[in-house]
């Protein structure tokens, strides 16, 4: 199965976050592939380093922007996009699921991208936040808020899952309907 992995590709975050996801991101990548932000740092760059070091594919696709880090990742198949929101249909089309670990504003961008695009019935695969150490804790808030608040429809809050543990999250896509 083919698992995008959505997370920072920053170094310099808290290393907590990194500790906390090594076991998740271990679990995950021992026999599915991935997809991924093409970045070999951070949280991104261990889910990489995993998936190469367990002999798992790895698809790689990166904004034309960061074309010269692209071509240093020994990915097994790279896109090169020309813009975000190419890149952003590039890795949801390459996923069967997909799985959000902290990140800045391009993880959040591409959550927001797939609970619309699922929401809007463009594509129906599971969606899964990783709430590392509470790191989401602010963006479910603000989910419930919508709801709440009639913003967004209370039966969207179905369209992801909140995740504690990679085995959580495994039976979660095997059992997805």
């Amino acid at each position: 199965m083919n698992l995008f992995i959505g997370c920072s590709s920053k170094d310099e975050i808290p290393s907590k976050y990194l500790n906390d996801c090594k076991e998740y991101i271990d679990s995950l990548l021992e026999e599915n592939d991935l997809v991924f932000g093409a970045c070999d740092t951070s949280i991104m760059g261990y889910a990489f380093n995993k998936a190469k070091s367990n002999g798992r594919k790895t698809y790689a696709v990166s904004h034309i922007k960061w074309e010269e880090d692209f071509k240093k990742i020994d990915a097994d198949v790279k896109y090169l996009v020309s813009t975000v929101g190419d890149r952003a249909a590039k890795l949801l089309d390459l996923s069967d699921a997909l799985i959000f670990l902290p990140g800045g504003i391009g993880t959040i961008h591409e959550i927001f991208t797939a609970l619309e695009s699922i929401r809007s019935g463009d594509f129906k695969k599971p969606i899964i936040i990783y709430n590392s150490l509470g790191y989401y804790n602010g963006l479910l808030t603000f989910l419930n808020k919508m709801y709440k608040e009639e913003f967004a429809e209370g039966l969207d809050r179905d369209i992801y899952y909140v995740s504690s543990n990679a085995r959580d999250t495994l039976s979660y896509i095997e059992n997805y309907k």
